[in-house]
């Protein structure tokens, strides 16, 4: 993916020649990637929130069902 930024970077600095000489990559590329997954990940979780936590409470009710001493800890 960083890979991938970098090339369309590249492509709209008009710096290509630079990108073949490239070893590595720099930490604006690493801090880059990182917020774009750190996007990814938060609106993610936003989205199955209400989700989530419906699983979980059947997950609970279910248990409840199933083993009553989890429970009340008897």
């Amino acid at each position: 993916m960083l890979n991938l930024y970098t090339k369309i970077l590249c492509f709209f600095v008009n710096n290509k020649k630079n990108l073949k000489n490239e070893n590595g990559y720099t930490l604006l590329e690493y801090v880059a990637g990182a917020a774009i997954m750190a996007s990814i990940v938060y609106f993610t979780l936003n989205q199955m929130r209400g989700g989530f936590e419906e699983l979980l409470t059947n997950l609970g009710g279910w248990l409840k069902t199933q083993d009553p001493s989890v429970v009340t800890g008897d």
